[in-house]
């Protein structure tokens, strides 16, 4: 269930960057114009990841529900940083848990995942 809360929060990180912000929002600072675009494809792997924990907890009674997560990133650039400190954790945590896993499909699934958050901090 770990898992699952922690892709719910970076899906709902995400979707609160793409509401907030646009394509122009990012190159001000630095960033390529492709910045805006790339924070939508996360937020759909975040989806998928969610989808994939789902199914994993689906016999227990007790399932996470949605919240209203307040993050204090008040522009793009400190939603970048956010960003980057959600993934590193997403790694760091998602790697503690492959250690822990029991069968080899969780362990490989966890591992994929991990990467995939590695890919998305770069």
């Amino acid at each position: 269930m770990f898992c699952f809360s922690a892709a719910r929060v970076s899906f709902m990180f995400n979707q609160q960057g793409i509401e907030a912000f646009n394509t122009f929002s990012f190159p001000t600072f630095g960033l390529p114009n492709t910045t805006y675009d790339r924070i939508q494809e996360i937020r759909d792997i975040e989806a998928a990841h969610l989808a994939i924990f789902q199914t994993q907890i689906s016999s227990v009674p007790i399932k996470p529900g949605p919240c209203h997560y307040t993050f204090g990133a008040t522009d793009a650039q400190s939603f970048i940083v956010t960003l980057t400190l959600l993934e590193i954790a997403s790694i760091t945590f998602l790697t503690g848990l492959a250690q822990q896993a029991q069968l080899n499909v969780t362990k490989g699934a966890l591992t994929a995942i991990a990467g995939t958050e590695s890919r998305h901090a770069t």
